[in-house]
């Protein structure tokens, strides 16, 4: 459940202080001690998250726009203190654990990918996460213990789809055993061939959704003690950084059965009630009003050249391609987003549209971005684990050919007004215009 609240809000030295401590919690690289005059450079993600923070801290809903251009502590804390609760309040989740095992609706993601896997063009793929983790010295018995610790701990861990498309967390699922190999001694050929077909194997993996357990772990023993996890998630259950919550946990209780805490008091389920919540505010939906608004001039999907399909019955085959950037690069490609007054993002984002536009038929088109904000409406928020993405729809606009540095600063424009109007999803407001 959640509830609507207000509390008072701080004088200008309290408010000062608890936004740089919100500022630290969201950047790193701002924790430490900032004059209140001093420009905050914030990525629109980090803008995101620094504004539901102080959102949920002094329950109110600042306009996103504060805190791009030139923002500081002091801008902050004045609009604070005149803005009061006059924008609306934000949900303050009350565990309800009476209700945890109940039945409840997926998210406009999770139904996404739900239907993308039952078989579409292109489909009949499960968004899907594959990793390999080596520990050294560790027990394999005390590994495989400490996951089903985590399972308990964890409801999304024991959750399955309904034939009816709501999900449900079970009270109690069978103890987990990983399937093991032992490839101590074993020759070097014969090893890397054991271990690249586990790996091929796992990463094709598509899970049956209604059938309990929808992850893969597997292990093999290696030589100089080391012990192999194969890990593959189905990401209808958890998103990004549910797995960074799961994988930092498992760790922690490998090396120290003792090392957590209590779990996280609401469940995947009160955040959901908690968005149910948000949805009856005015902000919801002022962000549905604009995105109909923009419906009839949205442009589609970039129009890309499409090998025929053979019917062969088959699912496609996906391959992730990547390339790392060295330090210095990164350091460089990070120094000019500034110079153009851009963040980092929205410049490769840019590069992206910009190679799109080369092969699509339409300079104008429309991408759909994920977002995986956590609002910040409990303290143990960062802790649970479940699918916390949502998408936006960002139309790019590259008529004239513009160049890097033009095309990023209309994409960044776009994107900041429409990440203002971000309570109304993409996923919402692609289904509204297929309703039309």
């Amino acid at each position: 459940m959640s509830e609507i609240s207000a509390v008072p809000i701080p004088d200008q030295d309290k408010g000062l202080n608890q936004i740089r401590d919100l500022l630290a919690g969201v950047n790193s690289d701002y924790d430490r001690w900032i004059d209140p005059q001093e420009p905050l450079f914030l990525d629109s993600l980090d803008a995101v998250r620094f504004k539901s923070a102080i959102d949920t801290a002094c329950t109110v809903d600042l306009p996103l726009e504060l805190f791009f251009g030139h923002c500081t502590l002091e801008t902050l804390t004045g609009a604070l203190l005149n803005h009061g609760t006059d924008g609306g309040s934000v949900p303050q989740l009350v565990p309800a654990p009476e209700h945890d095992h109940e039945p409840f609706a997926l998210t406009d993601v999770q139904q996404a990918y739900w239907l993308g896997s039952r078989g579409f063009d292109l489909g009949g793929r499960s968004a899907h996460f594959y990793v390999e983790v080596d520990l050294f010295t560790a027990d394999r018995e005390r590994v495989e213990e400490a996951f089903n610790t985590l399972i308990g701990r964890h409801g999304m861990l024991r959750a399955t789809l309904l034939p009816d498309g709501r999900q449900q967390v079970a009270r109690e699922v069978p103890y987990y055993r990983f399937r093991h190999g032992d490839l101590s001694g074993v020759p070097e050929a014969d090893g890397r061939c054991r271990l690249e077909e586990t790996r091929e194997e796992m990463a094709a993996q598509v899970f049956d959704p209604h059938t309990w357990p929808l992850y893969d772990i597997r292990t093999h023993r290696l030589d100089a003690g080391r012990l192999r996890l194969h890990i593959s998630i189905d990401l209808l259950l958890v998103d990004a950084g549910s797995i960074q919550v799961l994988l930092a946990e498992w760790i922690r209780l490998v090396l120290d059965p003792d090392s957590l805490g209590p779990a996280p008091e609401p469940t995947f389920r009160d955040y959901l009630d908690g968005v149910a919540a948000h949805r009856t505010q005015p902000g919801h939906e002022q962000a549905r009003a604009y995105w109909q608004g923009r419906l009839d001039t949205l442009p589609p999907a970039p129009e890309l050249p499409v090998r025929a399909l053979a019917d062969s019955g088959a699912a496609p085959a996906f391959v992730r391609r990547e390339r790392r950037l060295t330090g210095r690069v990164w350091r460089q490609l990070r120094d000019r987003a500034n110079a153009l007054g851009v963040t980092p993002s929205v410049l490769l984002c840019a590069a992206y549209a910009q190679v799109l536009r080369t092969w699509s038929r339409s300079s104008r088109f429309t991408l759909n971005l994920t977002l995986a904000d956590r609002p910040r409406w409990h303290a143990d928020i960062d802790r649970l684990i479940g699918d916390f993405t949502s998408t936006i729809l960002l139309e790019c606009d590259l008529g004239g050919a513009p160049d890097l540095a033009v095309a990023a600063q209309r994409i960044q424009t776009q994107l900041r007004q429409d990440l203002a109007h971000a309570r109304f999803s993409g996923r919402g407001a692609a289904r509204a215009g297929a309703a039309r």
